[in-house]
């Protein structure tokens, strides 16, 4: 038996792998945005007490569009790692994959709660459409840390997957 197959194993695999993906998307956008959200600092301060550096209310414009982009990219993983993580059950309406950029791929599956999750392609090719899953997840980012497949309640009728 390997060690990838075993259910304990692989959970704790999944956690820290997400976690250190939150970590490193913290690591690489939080520099920018703090030297952005310094920059638009000091500008603005130069623009209102009289431009004796060369700010302009142009410049200030496009430093708080930046600020406002890097900033969201920083705090998303940032509020992850504080909060942690959440669950949420539901038939899989949707999965597919997509180049996000240049070389990377990403993976996603939609849940009948209106929730869209990036995760792993092992786990992606676990899945299909009508699936029931039980998904722990980064509610700010929407990174799965685990996701299971699980029988779902009694009460609980598929969707119509042909009309979406």
């Amino acid at each position: 038996m390997r060690w990838q197959d075993d259910p304990l194993l692989a959970q704790a695999e999944g956690e820290r792998r997400a976690h250190m993906r939150l970590l490193r998307s913290a690591a690489i956008w939080s520099p920018p945005a703090l030297v952005l959200l310094g920059a638009l600092l000091y500008f603005t301060y130069d623009r209102v007490t009289g431009p004796e550096h060369g700010a302009t209310w142009f410049l200030v414009g496009v430093l708080v569009f930046l600020s406002f982009l890097v900033g969201f990219q920083a705090m998303q993983p940032i509020l992850d790692l504080i909060e942690g993580t959440r669950e949420v059950s539901g038939f899989v309406l949707r999965r597919w994959s997509r180049t996000d950029s240049l070389v990377l791929r990403s993976h996603y599956v939609r849940l009948e709660t209106k929730n869209i999750f990036r995760v792993d392609p092992p786990l992606h090719l676990e899945v299909k459409a009508g699936d029931y899953l039980k998904v722990r997840f980064y509610p700010h980012s929407a990174l799965v840390v685990q996701l299971e497949k699980v029988a779902p309640p009694e009460d609980a009728e598929p969707p119509a997957l042909a009309s979406l």
